[in-house]
């Protein structure tokens, strides 16, 4: 392994194969996924007591990077506080967009999708008569978009959640949630208005439809936490 401090506020570390099976980092490894995030804590955790790269109480940002020849790169950045990385947050919006992309034949079939699957809730709360709740905000770029969810899942909220993005540059944040006090959890959310504001959730599906992308059409709060 070996640490390369490009500046105070990003680190690269080139780890060998035998770096990466020892932490555990594969080829297809995903910053998302949980051991994936445990490894590079463990590497930051050897940047801090090797070169004095301390991210703790920092926001991060992590690019990794696998070779074919073997090894992998990564990149690990500071944001600046209460700010998030630009750089980093535009990256993750493109990213996300392309992946859905290729995963699906056209984003209209993943925007039908959403749409779909909330007629489906509607259909499911009129039969069983659970009380499900939905609650869509708006934000003005990704940095808070991304800080929201990091809030969220760092307070262990949980509720189906889909991020979109419309061709404007603003984002959005739907939240379904069933059998909790729409009052009580309204209160959980009310900090979000500091980063964004309140939207009708049915309308922003019929927007989005027409005017957006999906960036995470489930789990969006714990999946875009992790940047």
């Amino acid at each position: 392994m070996e640490l390369i401090l490009i500046s105070n506020t990003k680190l690269k570390i080139m780890l060998n194969e035998n770096d990466m099976q020892r932490y555990k980092i594969g080829s297809e490894s995903d910053c998302a996924e949980p051991d994936t995030r445990r490894a590079i804590r463990s590497l930051l955790d050897c940047a801090r007591e090797q070169i004095g790269f301390n991210t703790e109480g920092e926001e991060i940002f992590v690019q990794l990077y696998t070779s074919k020849k073997g090894g992998c790169e990564l990149f690990v950045t500071k944001c600046q506080e209460n700010a998030l990385c630009e750089e980093g947050a535009e990256r993750l919006a493109k990213s996300a967009m392309a992946s859905y992309e290729g995963r699906y034949p056209s984003r209209q079939h993943d925007l039908e999708r959403a749409s779909a699957t909330t007629v489906k809730e509607r259909k499911t709360t009129s039969t069983t008569h659970a009380k499900k709740e939905r609650i869509a905000f708006s934000f003005p770029d990704c940095a808070s978009l991304l800080k929201v969810c990091r809030i969220l899942d760092r307070s262990d909220f949980r509720a189906d959640s889909r991020a979109f993005a419309d061709d404007g540059g603003n984002y959005y944040l739907l939240l379904t949630k069933t059998g909790t006090s729409a009052y009580a959890r309204l209160d959980r959310l009310s900090f979000i208005v500091e980063y964004g504001k309140r939207e009708n959730p049915d309308c922003l599906v019929s927007y989005i439809y027409e005017h957006g992308k999906v960036i995470c059409n489930r789990n969006a709060i714990e999946t875009l936490a992790q940047f």
